[in-house]
């Protein structure tokens, strides 16, 4: 997977803010730096994570989605469009039945 160098950059920086969250808060009791190093590394990483090529990665082509769902759900599919077959021609021949016992 090929990531570009603006994004990998965005996430190395929001490593090195989650660094600095860790000096400010052992050096000392600096909650307002540490909690400034969080936000800046929420926004960078959410802005890693949302870039519009990485994005696209997330989503399967529905060929995929076949090759892998099809496996699971036809051998259940298969008895149940058996069955509703089943159904659909048995009220076919009662109804069939009923034209004819009514004539």
């Amino acid at each position: 997977m090929v990531v570009m160098d603006e994004i990998k950059t965005k996430v190395d920086d929001a490593i090195q803010e989650l660094t600095s969250i860790q000096s400010a808060l052992s050096s000392s009791i600096d909650h307002f730096t540490a909690c400034k190093h969080a936000t800046r590394a929420s926004v960078l990483a959410e802005s890693a994570f949302f870039d519009p090529s990485m994005v696209s990665l997330l989503y399967f082509p529905d060929q995929h989605k076949y090759a892998i769902y099809l496996p699971f759900f036809l051998p259940a599919a298969m008895p149940l469009l058996t069955a509703l077959k089943r159904v659909i021609k048995d009220r076919k021949s009662r109804k069939d039945a009923s034209k004819d016992s009514k004539t």
